[in-house]
């Protein structure tokens, strides 16, 4: 699989070629990195405190117990979109 899609309940979904960095605390993980994928399904039960995007193209979702992810999506090299959320009555964001 070359994408993730992040489901929020009935708020939308998140679709992404960018594989997001994980942070909790002081512990940075990555994809391929052992614990990562246990770190992103421990996020599954927790509510999303805060989400932003930044001038340089990174979404980062903030969650309880100060972790977050990073989704860098000018890391992503190929032409086209990079991701996409598609969220209630059917709004649709595309970067």
């Amino acid at each position: 699989m070359d994408y993730l899609i992040l489901g929020f309940d009935a708020k939308g979904a998140l679709t992404t070629l960018v594989w997001p960095i994980l942070i909790e605390q002081d512990r940075l993980l990555r994809f391929g990195m052992a614990g990562y994928r246990d770190g992103l399904c421990e996020l599954i039960p927790q509510e999303v405190e805060s989400v932003d995007i930044t001038l340089e193209e990174v979404i980062i979702i903030k969650f309880q117990k100060q972790t977050r992810i990073e989704i860098p999506l000018r890391t992503h090299g190929l032409p086209g979109d990079r991701a996409i959320f598609y969220g209630q009555k059917r709004v649709l964001t595309e970067w």
